[in-house]
């Protein structure tokens, strides 16, 4: 068996956990920021209300099973 060279195309490149989640947490950091901070006057952004902040609850209460339905359907998760 041979291991695969650091540019193989089959071997999956990936950064450490914890970078993954530092750049998550500033992304979030970053656009609460853009929408909650004085920033918003620059960027053209309203916050969101309380409505729209269910309503995206709603869509993920219906949308994720479903999407996890089918990826269970289709092998890419384990049941």
């Amino acid at each position: 068996m041979t291991t695969p060279s650091p540019t193989s195309l089959t071997r999956a490149a990936s950064r450490p956990a914890g970078a993954s989640a530092a750049a998550v947490a500033t992304s979030i950091a970053l656009q609460l920021a853009v929408l909650y901070m004085p920033l918003n006057r620059y960027f053209g952004t309203v916050p969101l209300d309380a409505g729209d902040w269910g309503l995206i609850a709603a869509e993920v209460v219906v949308c994720l099973p479903a999407y996890l339905a089918v990826a269970v359907l289709v092998g890419r998760l384990e049941p």
